[in-house]
């Protein structure tokens, strides 16, 4: 089974957002979320996370093929759609069943072309 750009996404009960804010990294102001979970010897664990993007609620869902939610993020200077299906596992637990594609609209221009492009060559 070919799982490439595909996922699932639980509800967990043993991991809480513990802060959250903005860090201003390199002149820009980054989002991160620490969260708090006690690992398996007991000990609590805290890990950071940094927004990527977003995810939304499908409002103009007409049939129940058609995702649920929808959205967008970034992740290794890449532009990523990512959309996501209710879904219920055999032992009863729901989770959202995700796919990833390339956002292939919103590859940007470097610099260089885009001053071209809107230069005024004479």
């Amino acid at each position: 089974m070919d799982n490439n750009n595909k996922g699932a996404l639980y509800s967990t009960t043993d991991q809480k957002i513990f802060k959250q804010g903005k860090v201003n990294i390199n002149g820009g102001d980054e989002n991160f979320l620490v969260s708090e979970r006690i690992n398996q010897d007991g000990k609590k664990v805290y890990e950071l996370y940094s927004r990527v993007g977003f995810l939304n609620i499908n409002t103009k869902k007409e049939k129940e093929t058609q995702p649920d939610v929808l959205g967008n993020f970034n992740f290794n200077t890449f532009d990523f759609k990512i959309a996501g299906w209710k879904s219920t596992s055999k032992g009863g637990k729901d989770y959202l069943s995700v796919k990833v594609n390339l956002d292939t609209e919103k590859e940007a221009k470097p610099d260089w072309q885009e001053k071209i492009a809107t230069s005024d060559p004479f």
